[in-house]
């Protein structure tokens, strides 16, 4: 699993820790594999924690991703991406960013 460096620091864990926890009211655990730093004014998927599809992969679960474009490349990637994941639900929220950080 990865974590937030931050967290690790005030916490003063090291690679290697195992850390416990509960997903679903199922008790589990995994090792520290690296620590991020986490930007939290991008508004992108800044979790905390994140784990390995493996850890996982018997939880009920969603997949989730963000993709940072270029101006103008919405339409050639979303052209690629429908046919091929044709349930993908595609959220842009460039315009929604832009007005926050001009508060």
């Amino acid at each position: 699993m990865s974590i937030d460096a931050r967290l690790a620091d005030v916490l003063a864990l090291k690679i290697g820790d195992p850390i416990s926890y509960s997903l679903l009211g199922v008790e589990r655990s995994a090792r520290i594999a690296s620590f991020r730093r986490i930007s939290w004014d991008t508004l992108g998927f800044n979790y905390v924690m994140v784990f390995s599809p493996n850890a996982i992969e018997d939880a009920p679960h969603n997949l989730a991703a963000t993709i940072d474009l270029a101006p103008g490349q919405e339409g050639m990637v979303m052209r690629a991406l429908l046919p091929r994941f044709p349930s993908v639900s595609v959220i842009e929220v460039r315009g929604v960013i832009g007005q926050i950080r001009d508060i």
